[in-house]
C-alpha cells in the first residue's frame, strides 16, 4: 500500500509541477528597445496575437512575461514587434518597423542575430548548425565571431555587431517596403510573414556582405548600404516569393539558386 501511495503522490507532484506558472524575462535589442511589444509566440506565427502572453519592454529593453507554463517557456520563442514611431532606441524613435524573434526556450536576449538564428531553426537546422553558419559568415565578412550569438553584444561593447544589427533591421524594413509594393506583389497574395521570411533568407545568404560593411563603417552610418543591399537583391527576393507560391508548405531554404542551395551557398 505504501508503494502504491508513493506512486500516486509522485504522479500528482509531476502533474502539478508541469502546470506551475512561471515568468519569462529578458531583453530586446537593436540598440536597447524601449516600448516595444513583446510576446511568447505560442502559435509560432512570428507575430504577437491577442491571446498570447504579452508585455512592453522597458529600460535597457527589459521585459517580463507572466502566466506561462514551464512547457510553454521551454518550447516557444519570444517575438518583439518594433513600431517605427512608438518604440525608442537610445531615446529616439526607432524610425522603422520590424519584427525580431528569439530562440525557443532561450529568452534572455532577443536581437537581430537571434532572429537570423531563429529563421534558420525554422528552416530545419539545429541550433548548433544555425550558430555555426552565421558565425562563419560573420567571420568571412571580417567580424570575429562573438562567443555567444544569443548574448548581449551591447553590454560587451561590440560596436561592429551593433552596426551589423542595424544593417539587418534596416534591410528587413527595406525589403518589407519593397515586397509590399504592387510591382512585387500585384495580387496582394503574400502575407507579411512570407515577405519577412523571403527577406531573412536573403539576409542570411548575404550576411558576410553586411558584416563587411559593418566593420568598414566605424561611425555606424549603415542606412545607405542597407538600401543598396535591398535594391541589388530585390529581384532575387521577389523570385523567392514566387517560389513559395509555387511550392506551398516547402521550406524556402530548399530553393536552389545559381550558386546552389541556401545553406553553404553563395550569392547568385
Amino acid at each position: 500500500f505504501g508503494l502504491l501511495l508513493a506512486g500516486v503522490l509522485a504522479g500528482c507532484g509531476g502533474s502539478g509541477d508541469a502546470a506551475t506558472l512561471v515568468e519569462v524575462e529578458g531583453q530586446a535589442a537593436n540598440g536597447y528597445l524601449y516600448n516595444a511589444k513583446v510576446c511568447l509566440d505560442l502559435n509560432a506565427n512570428q507575430l504577437c496575437d491577442a491571446d498570447e502572453p504579452t508585455a512592453v519592454s522597458g529600460n535597457e529593453g527589459r521585459f517580463l512575461l507572466t502566466g506561462i507554463t514551464r512547457e510553454q517557456r521551454d518550447n516557444y520563442a519570444v517575438v518583439v514587434e518594433v513600431d517605427a514611431d512608438e518604440t525608442l532606441i537610445d531615446g529616439a524613435p526607432a524610425g522603422r518597423s520590424f519584427v525580431l524573434e528569439g530562440v525557443p526556450g532561450q529568452h534572455r536576449f532577443v536581437s537581430p542575430f537571434t532572429t537570423l538564428v531563429g529563421y534558420q531553426l525554422r528552416q530545419g537546422l539545429s541550433l548548433q548548425e544555425a550558430e555555426d553558419e552565421l558565425s562563419r559568415r560573420l567571420e568571412e565578412g571580417g567580424i570575429p565571431s562573438p562567443p555567444d550569438l544569443l548574448a548581449d553584444y551591447i553590454k560587451e561593447n561590440r560596436w561592429e555587431l551593433g552596426n551589423m544589427a542595424s544593417l539587418i533591421t534596416g534591410t528587413m524594413a527595406g525589403f518589407d517596403r519593397e515586397l509590399s509594393s504592387e510591382s512585387a506583389d500585384p495580387g496582394g497574395e503574400f502575407t507579411s510573414n512570407q515577405r519577412r521570411d523571403a527577406a531573412l533568407d536573403e539576409i542570411c545568404l548575404g550576411a558576410e556582405l553586411l558584416a563587411g560593411r559593418a566593420v568598414a563603417t566605424a561611425g555606424g552610418a549603415t542606412t545607405d548600404f542597407a538600401a543598396e543591399f535591398v535594391n541589388s537583391m530585390r529581384e532575387d527576393v521577389v523570385a523567392g516569393l514566387e517560389w513559395m507560391r509555387q511550392n506551398p508548405g516547402e521550406r524556402l531554404s530548399q530553393r536552389v539558386r545559381s550558386g546552389g542551395a541556401w545553406f553553404g551557398g553563395n550569392l547568385p
